[in-house]
């Protein structure tokens, strides 16, 4: 569960962690719950992580994200399905998220988050798509 962080002039769009799953803790090698996703993630990842929830932030439609996740093994292929929430049926204030490995199985442990704050994955490949209601 993600809360849009208020954005304005000269700030820019982020989403703190409200409420995951162990096992997505355990697949970034550390608690995520009341960090935004600029402070978990760093560099090229950061932007595969951020544009899925904008995408439902400015839609306000329900989304599926497609991550490809180097790692030291092998590609890790996730999907996560992403729908807006409201508590006044205009804008959008929470985005409920499920993680899945794409054909099944437990979420894998990748490495953790490097010491520059960067996480221990590889390169993130992400592609959305829409679900129309």
């Amino acid at each position: 569960l993600w809360q849009p962080r208020p954005d304005g002039p000269g700030l820019e769009v982020d989403f703190r962690y409200r409420l995951i799953g162990t096992s997505v803790d355990l697949l970034h090698g550390r608690p995520l719950t009341g960090l935004t996703v600029r402070q978990a993630w760093a560099g090229p990842s950061q932007a595969a992580a951020l544009d899925p929830l904008c995408r439902v932030l400015e839609d306000r439609a329900p989304i599926l994200a497609r991550f490809t996740v180097g790692s030291l093994d092998a590609p890790v292929r996730l999907e996560s399905l992403c729908l807006p929430l409201s508590a006044d049926g205009r804008a959008v204030d929470m985005v409920l998220g499920a993680l899945l490995q794409r054909g099944g199985g437990e979420l894998p442990q990748l490495p953790g988050p490097k010491s520059d704050g960067g996480t221990g994955f590889g390169e993130i490949g992400v592609e959305i798509f829409p679900i129309d209601p």
